[in-house]
C-alpha cells in the first residue's frame, strides 16, 4: 500500500467514525425532542445553540467552518420536527 492508499483507508475510517458520531447524537436529539414535547417545551431553544457555537469558537478549524456545521446541524434538527 503506497503513502496515498494508506492516507485515503485513515481518511475512510475518521469518516466512518464521524458518521457514526452524528447518528448517534441524532438518537440523542430525538430523545430530548420526544420529552421536550412530552413536557410541553419548546423544541427550539436559541440560548443553547448559542453556547454550542460559543464553546468550539476556539477550535483548531476555522471559526466559519465550525459556525456553519454546527448551523447545518441545528438546521436538520428542526428539519426533522
Amino acid at each position: 500500500m503506497d503513502f496515498l492508499d494508506k492516507k485515503r483507508n485513515e481518511i475512510d475510517q475518521v469518516d466512518e467514525k464521524l458518521i457514526e458520531l452524528l447518528e448517534k447524537r441524532f438518537e440523542i436529539i430525538k430523545e430530548v425532542k420526544d420529552y421536550k414535547k412530552e413536557k410541553g417545551f419548546a423544541v427550539e431553544n436559541k440560548k443553547r445553540e448559542e453556547e454550542v457555537l460559543q464553546r468550539y469558537k476556539n477550535s483548531d478549524l476555522s471559526k466559519s467552518f465550525v459556525g456553519d456545521f454546527l448551523n447545518i446541524l441545528f438546521k436538520e434538527i428542526k428539519d426533522e420536527e
